[in-house]
């Protein structure tokens, strides 16, 4: 027997935002390491990337950073205030 559409509803609305919150506090814990890369002067998403690579700081999926992964971490870390 299905579970009735409001209550997949609830479930996906509150796996979301375990998603979401996870995701901030993951962006929190590498706020630090691009502020202090800014402080240095780089300020590229690019160039941004390639210091978090330099200093091995893994992305959240544990890969390499590309520009856009960047951007995503600044917009998510913005939305926060």
């Amino acid at each position: 027997m299905r579970m009735p559409m409001e209550q997949r509803l609830d479930g996906h609305r509150r796996g979301l935002e375990t998603r979401r919150a996870g995701s901030r506090d993951w962006a929190k814990s590498v706020w630090a390491d691009v502020q202090s890369i800014r402080n240095e002067g780089v300020t590229s998403l690019t160039g941004i990337a390639a210091a978090l690579n330099e200093r091995a700081i893994p992305t959240r999926r544990g890969g390499n950073w590309q520009a856009v992964q960047v951007k995503r971490l600044l917009a998510t870390l913005d939305a926060q205030g």
